[in-house]
């Protein structure tokens, strides 16, 4: 229990880009495809049952990471910084809003339009975040040995954060395609606001939101807050990759002309093509707003804050956000609330 539990430091050697990193790869693959075979309820009372119990072990082990830093800190420390230990990075972001995301949906009778812009943003924000984690698993304390809760904590969530999404993918709840990848811009913007604002009321810096570490180790130096836009950028690679893959499948199992491509389900998929150029216009409107004072407010605060509940200002842009998309679903017409239709 010691090498499980215990304070004392470990070592376990390397795990970045050797054969620990290797074993590490195959070990996650592995954990993915029992998980993706193993949990194989169909009836809507199992699939409820398997959310409750994933969130419920990533709840457990999101708390239990908690209490191990709280004790940690205060034994040899004196002291803890509560709010600094706060999960503002993005995975930290990504595994709390998966637990809400399994803990409501399995409450639900039906996923409506909001939740489908939170499985969205899983697919393309917690699991690419969790699949770059593993690739370079800098993230692993190589203080304490690698099965040492805090590491084996490390490693469950971001697991998760990669199989729920495909989970969500596997039970039919989640069709991915492209119309909806103007969520992802959504997940990200509003990622980097709430790390931003940890880093700012904490002093810290969380998912790169006040410099690049990389960057500054290639001697690049891009003045603060304007290395956010390329980072923004970047981080769609690799689900616009995805979401073009998944659409170009989706159209090959249905061929039929673009005008009367459409699909109809009460459980899968956002009325998008449903939205007039006005709604649009409003969404664009609240999406460019909230990036440019995000922005704006960053760099009032500076790259360099003392920690200060200044920080929270950086919020405001995310109520914009959240602002606009509630407009603009509440203003969609009424056909809304029938099953959804996409019309490509």
């Amino acid at each position: 229990m010691s090498i499980f539990f215990g304070f004392e430091p470990t070592s376990q050697g390397q795990f970045l880009y050797n054969f620990n990193h290797l074993i590490l790869v195959f070990f996650v693959i592995g954990a993915l495809l029992l998980l993706f075979f193993g949990l194989y309820a169909k009836s809507d009372k199992g699939i409820r049952i398997t959310k409750i119990v994933m969130a419920s072990m990533m709840a457990l082990f999101e708390g239990g990471r908690y209490i191990f830093l709280m004790v940690y800190y205060s034994r040899f420390y004196g002291s803890f910084d509560w709010v600094g230990r706060i999960p503002f990075s993005m995975c930290g972001i990504m595994s709390i809003t998966t637990i809400f995301v399994l803990y409501v949906s399995a409450f639900r009778k039906t996923n409506g339009r909001y939740m489908q812009i939170f499985y969205n943003i899983l697919f393309g924000c917690a699991l690419w975040g969790g699949i770059l984690t593993f690739a370079s698993p800098q993230m692993l304390n190589e203080g304490f040995a690698i099965i040492h809760f805090r590491n084996v904590q490390t490693i469950f969530i971001h697991i998760m954060l990669i199989f729920v999404p495909i989970y969500l993918i596997k039970i039919g709840e989640l069709q991915v395609r492209f119309i909806n990848f103007w969520i992802i811009a959504i997940g990200y913007l509003s990622i980097g606001i709430i790390s931003m604002t940890g880093s700012q009321i904490s002093s810290g810096n969380f998912a790169n939101a006040l410099y690049i570490d990389m960057l500054i180790d290639w001697n690049i130096n891009i003045p603060f807050p304007w290395h956010l836009p390329p980072m923004f950028l970047a981080m769609h690679l690799l689900p616009a990759i995805c979401y073009s893959v998944f659409e170009i499948i989706y159209r090959k199992k249905n061929p039929q002309p673009t005008e009367s491509l459409t699909k109809t389900s009460s459980s899968t998929g956002l009325n998008t093509a449903q939205f007039s150029r006005a709604q649009w216009l409003i969404l664009g409107c609240g999406f460019i707003m909230s990036f440019v004072l995000h922005l704006f407010i960053s760099s009032l605060l500076g790259p360099t804050p003392e920690a200060s509940w200044l920080g929270l200002l950086c919020l405001i842009p995310l109520g914009i956000l959240a602002g606009s998309i509630w407009f603009v679903h509440k203003n969609t017409q009424k056909g809304e609330h029938m099953p959804y239709q996409h019309t490509v």
